[in-house]
């Protein structure tokens, strides 16, 4: 799926129901680092897999794309989601990504 934000498209995945978790990809990966734990995570929450800006098969909206970029990006797909509360796991630059979210939006993750 996709959805727009300053006019690129991000790409994300969306499996199982409840209990959100997001997960986020390191630099020069893609959400695709996540798809041999989707079979287990999915069979009780839903979890989102992200292609963050300019990785994967997400465009690019800047040459470079801060922290602040990336998390305003995956709150964009969760806006899309409705998903008003999530869990996040990031490895790596997504770990980067998943604080910055933190702070800008702090009252999106459940810790």
């Amino acid at each position: 799926m996709m959805v727009k934000y300053r006019g690129a498209d991000i790409h994300f995945t969306s499996h199982g129901s409840g209990n959100p978790l997001i997960l986020l990809h390191g630099f020069m990966e893609s959400s695709r680092i996540w798809e041999p734990f989707l079979p287990t995570l999915c069979e009780h929450r839903q979890v989102v897999c992200i292609d963050l800006p300019g990785h994967g098969e997400s465009g690019c909206f800047n040459e470079i794309h801060s922290m602040e970029d990336m998390a305003k990006a995956v709150k964009e797909v969760l806006w899309h989601l409705e998903i008003e509360k999530a869990a996040v796991a990031g490895h790596s630059m997504g770990g980067y990504v998943s604080l910055e979210l933190n702070k800008i939006f702090p009252t999106l993750l459940k810790v």
